[in-house]
């Protein structure tokens, strides 16, 4: 699943949230129905129809993440959410 995430995303993104950070945002717009979102360094999980559902971290979402969180520049990118 492809998960697109915008300069939107990234304006409203919270650092430091795994529910609110720019990543979480792009996937609750690719899941609308997901319950709980939680994005790390780790892990990309999250609840859909009572069953939690967890995805291998691409490198490139790794730095974005650790960029973001540490208040470097970010820019809008794609990546391919493996489940």
């Amino acid at each position: 699943m492809l998960i697109s995430i915008t300069q939107q995303d990234i304006d409203f993104g919270q650092r430091g949230s795994c529910s609110r950070c720019p990543i979480a945002i792009a996937i609750r717009r690719k899941i609308p129905r997901a319950g709980a979102i939680a994005v790390s360094p780790y892990s990309i999980r999250w609840v859909h129809d009572d069953v939690w559902w967890d995805a291998y971290v691409p490198s490139e979402v790794k730095e974005f993440i650790t960029k973001f969180d540490a208040y470097c520049p970010v820019e809008p990118m794609e990546f391919e959410l493996c489940v």
